[in-house]
């Protein structure tokens, strides 16, 4: 499970190994998307019949373990504007921009979970 960005916005997104995907998507169904009614795959499929969960690619930390060694793996979390490896990618910026309540990295661990 790659969680390197997990937290970047408030847009739950996801890509998977296909082992994983039905998995994923059934976790997400479980979790409550933070202060709302609803659950992190409601959120995520709102006005779309079933979540997009991408295919893996290359460039992150999943890389090693899904391609050369065959481990199937998952790269969620959620996105949004971020500074992402800048001089800007701190806690005061997640802080006043990203996540003040510092509910959606619970989430996300709930989903992994």
């Amino acid at each position: 499970m790659n969680a390197d960005a997990a937290v970047s916005g408030r847009a739950f997104g996801a890509a998977a190994s296909p082992s994983l995907k039905e998995l994923l998507t059934e976790a997400a169904k479980s979790v409550k998307y933070p202060d709302t009614d609803q659950t992190v795959y409601q959120k995520w499929t709102a006005n779309k019949p079933e979540p997009e969960v991408g295919n893996l690619g290359g460039g992150s930390d999943h890389l090693a373990f899904y391609t050369h060694v065959g481990v199937p793996s998952l790269n969620a979390g959620t996105s949004g504007v971020t500074p992402y490896h800048s001089a800007y990618d701190n806690m005061a910026y997640y802080t006043r921009f990203v996540d003040s309540t510092f509910r959606f990295g619970p989430m996300v661990t709930q989903v992994f979970g």
